[in-house]
């Protein structure tokens, strides 16, 4: 969007540390080397990594989507250390209503489903701040561990009474909570296993982890929704993979168990819900193979796919250049989401374009955005600088964006899955 940007910053030259990342040459799923590089996108910084002064130098890493030819699985081409990406995150899931309802209700379900009681026990694989596993507490009285490598969000959780190993997950920690609590009856894992290189050692370790009847339950966000919506911003350095049903089905029954249901859910714009158990414990749901056949239909896994989701996300680009070069005046961001980065450095975002941020996570507010070193201020700066239009940035959530800003009377600009203008 280079005819909106006014300014060009000189913090976003990419540093050069190579060590700090290293190149995905097989299929994180099924180890073969036919990968096609079918979309690339800008390279940016680690999307959760702000800073607390613009014009600090950050270090930008390749965003290359890579098409195993074998499968159809989707990856990024590079892997960037993950003690880079997680060990000072900044995102946490109860400084989000949204979310905080969502796992409540994740919870229930699977309370009633699995039938579980206060001596059963969850543990939730990237546990983030705690609050599934409170859930769990609340709905089952069960008992709970966490696994979380952010080391301030660790030490708060454990503050705050759940009881959160602070490591990256393997099958060595999965033994670990076996010798000190036994094994579980349910595992969880949210938006994890697309942050994570090494999925193959994720599941011995949870076959480690659970009880024979035990089951694994992770969430991801759907490739299919990716593709269907043009949601490229979902593609950045956290994110290694882009699930689909197919790919997974195969990989995790040639780890000895098995996908037995999968239930779509609107988190992240779109995402599914997996059920994993050792085979022939549960009865496989028809909407398994339901999902692999509409994958199938749909073509994702053809390059073809994808150069037509390149012509999609042009069009989206003009679309939004043309709503942001008819505002005159201030615009400013709403939601500092990690996938905000990737937007702002695909359609060129900087604070040429908006004035400043606004987010209601504390950990963010008085920082600058990874890159392009926008400021994040607190949402009551609307009403102290107010702007003539409000771009938002969080736009999986724009519903309640629109009703919180409508009282400002100016446009609300909503970029993804389609361009659209609320007008006051």
């Amino acid at each position: 969007m280079a005819s909106v940007r006014r300014c060009r910053c000189a913090m976003e030259r990419p540093v050069t540390e190579m060590n700090a990342y290293h190149v995905k040459r097989v299929c994180r799923l099924c180890d073969s080397s036919s990968l096609e590089r079918v979309l690339s996108l800008p390279e940016t910084p680690p999307a959760n990594q702000f800073v607390k002064e613009p014009g600090v130098p950050q270090q930008h890493f390749p965003l290359d989507l890579m098409l195993c030819c074998q499968c159809g699985h989707l990856q990024l081409g590079v892997v960037v250390d993950p003690g880079l990406l997680f060990k000072e995150y900044l995102y946490v899931s109860g400084t989000s209503p949204s979310f905080v309802a969502h796992f409540d209700a994740y919870a229930k379900r699977c309370v009633e489903r699995f039938k579980l009681c206060a001596d059963d026990l969850v543990c939730d694989v990237g546990s983030n701040d705690g609050t599934l596993l409170r859930k769990f507490t609340e709905h089952g009285k069960c008992r709970t561990a966490g696994i979380e490598p952010a080391t301030e969000i660790a030490r708060r959780a454990n503050l705050y009474g759940v009881e959160t190993w602070c490591n990256f997950f393997d099958e060595t920690i999965a033994k670990s909570i076996v010798d000190h609590h036994g094994q579980a009856k349910l595992v969880t894992a949210n938006n994890v296993m697309a942050h994570i290189d090494d999925l193959r050692g994720v599941m011995h370790g949870v076959q480690r982890l659970l009880r024979s009847d035990g089951v694994f339950v992770f969430e991801v966000q759907y490739a299919v929704d990716l593709y269907e919506k043009t949601l490229f911003d979902m593609i950045y350095s956290e994110h290694l993979d882009f699930h689909t049903v197919g790919p997974l089905k195969s990989f995790i029954e040639s780890c000895s168990l098995t996908l037995f249901d999968v239930e779509r859910v609107p988190t992240h714009g779109g995402s599914i819900r997996c059920y994993v158990s050792r085979p022939h414990q549960n009865d496989a749901r028809p909407i398994v193979d339901q999902l692999v056949q509409y994958e199938k239909a749909l073509g994702i896994a053809s390059p073809k796919a994808w150069w037509q989701f390149s012509t999609r996300l042009a069009e989206v680009d003009r679309d939004l250049e043309h709503v942001l070069m008819g505002i005159a005046g201030r615009i400013v961001g709403y939601g500092a989401p990690a996938k905000a980065c990737t937007l702002m450095h695909r359609f060129d975002i900087d604070s040429g374009v908006l004035e400043y941020i606004v987010d209601d996570s504390p950990y963010k507010i008085g920082l600058y955005t990874p890159g392009k070193h926008i400021l994040v201020r607190h949402p009551s700066a609307l009403v102290e600088f107010p702007p003539k239009a409000i771009l938002v940035l969080a736009w999986n959530f724009a519903s309640d964006l629109i009703t919180k800003c409508k009282p400002l009377g100016v446009p609300i600009i909503v970029p993804l899955p389609d361009v659209r203008v609320v007008r006051p």
